[in-house]
C-alpha cells in the first residue's frame, strides 16, 4: 500500500474552514459589597450581551447567562455557542444533583474536564481515525505513520475558541470569579475583583480600571460601573446591543443558612436611566474636549505682536 505523503497538508485546509468564526460577545462580572453593617457577605454583579455564534453570528432571543446551581453561574464567549453551551449543560447535569454544596473551583474543574473530553473526541474523530484505518489495512503500526499522526495532532488547528466566566458563592461567605478557556486553563480573578471576556473584553477591562474598580466597591456603585463597561465594549466588533444583567448575593445573613439568591437587574426603567447617564457622560466628555481645543490653540499659535504706542 502506497502511503499518502501529503495527508497532513490535505487535512489542514479543512481545519481552516472550521475556523470561519471568531469568538464574539461581552461577559463581565464584578465582586461587590453592600451598603450595610460590616461583616455582610459580598455579592457578584454580572452582565452579558446576547450575540451568539451558531454557523452565523446573530443577536439571540434568550440570555447567555446559565445557572449551573443556585449558587454558581456561568457565561460564555465562543465561536461555536452550541458546542460551548453543551459543555455547560453537561456540567449542570453533574453539579445540580450533588447533595453537598460544591466549591466553585470544583465546578470549574468539571468544566475543565469537559473541555479535555471535547478536544480528545475531536482529535480522535478528525485525525486519529484515519490513521487507525491505515493501521488496520496494513495490519501493522509502522513508525513513520505513528510519527505522522503525532505531528498532525501537535500541529492541528483546533476549531473551537471559547472562554467562560464562572462566578459563585460559597458557604464560607466568600465570592469567587474564575475565567476558563477551551484548553481547560483557568485563572482566579478574586484579587482583581472583576473579569471580562469576549471580543469587547479589553475595552470593558479598561473602563473598569479607569475608575479603579475594586471588589470592596458597594453594589450601588458596581451596577452602573459594570453597565458603563458593557456600553463602552459595544465599540468592539461582535458585541451585541441587548444587555442582560443580574446580581447573585447571599440571602438573609441573619438566618445563618446558605441561601444564595439571584435577581434580574434589567428592569426597563433602570436600563433607561443607565443609558441616559452614559449618553450624558459622553456628551460632557466631548464638551470638555472641545473647550480644551481652544486652550491648546491659544498656547501653540503665536500671537501677533502688540502695536507700539
Amino acid at each position: 500500500m502506497k502511503r499518502d505523503n501529503h495527508l497532513y497538508e490535505k487535512q489542514q485546509s479543512r481545519y481552516l474552514k472550521l475556523r470561519r468564526l471568531g469568538p464574539v460577545t461581552i461577559c463581565i462580572a464584578v465582586i461587590c459589597d453592600f451598603d450595610s453593617p460590616a461583616g455582610t457577605p459580598p455579592g457578584i454583579v454580572f452582565c452579558a450581551d446576547r450575540l451568539v455564534s451558531a454557523r452565523i453570528q446573530f443577536e439571540g432571543a434568550t440570555p447567555k447567562i446559565k445557572m449551573i446551581t443556585n449558587y454558581c453561574i456561568a457565561m460564555q464567549s465562543s465561536n461555536d455557542s452550541l458546542t460551548s453551551d453543551l459543555i455547560l449543560e453537561k456540567v449542570k447535569a453533574k453539579a445540580s444533583p450533588l447533595e453537598k454544596t460544591a466549591k466553585i473551583v470544583e465546578i470549574v474543574e468539571m468544566i475543565r474536564q469537559e473541555c479535555f473530553e471535547l478536544k480528545k473526541r475531536w482529535v480522535e474523530d478528525n485525525i486519529l481515525s484515519k490513521y487507525n484505518l491505515a493501521f488496520e489495512s496494513l495490519n501493522t503500526r509502522p513508525d513513520s505513520i505513528v510519527k505522522d499522526a503525532i505531528n498532525e495532532v501537535r500541529d492541528c488547528h483546533y476549531p473551537f475558541e471559547f472562554q467562560y466566566i464562572v462566578l459563585g458563592l460559597e458557604e464560607s461567605k466568600e465570592a469567587h470569579l474564575y475565567v476558563i478557556d477551551q484548553d481547560g486553563q483557568y485563572w482566579l480573578q478574586d484579587s482583581l475583583g472583576f473579569a471580562a471576556i469576549g471580543s469587547g473584553g479589553e475595552l470593558a477591562f479598561l473602563e473598569l480600571t479607569k475608575h479603579g474598580y475594586a471588589r470592596n466597591f458597594p453594589g450601588v456603585v458596581a451596577i452602573p460601573r459594570i453597565y458603563l463597561a458593557k456600553k463602552v465594549s459595544e465599540r468592539a466588533q461582535g458585541v451585541g446591543r441587548d444587555t442582560d444583567m443580574g446580581i447573585l448575593f447571599f440571602g438573609d445573613p441573619k438566618s445563618g443558612k446558605f441561601l444564595p439568591t439571584s435577581n434580574n437587574l434589567a428592569a426597563p426603567e433602570l436600563i433607561k436611566k443607565l443609558d441616559d447617564t452614559f449618553n450624558a457622560l459622553i456628551a460632557n466628555e466631548k464638551a470638555e474636549l472641545d473647550k480644551l481645543n481652544k486652550t491648546v490653540y491659544d498656547i501653540l499659535v503665536p500671537k501677533p505682536p502688540e502695536p507700539q504706542s
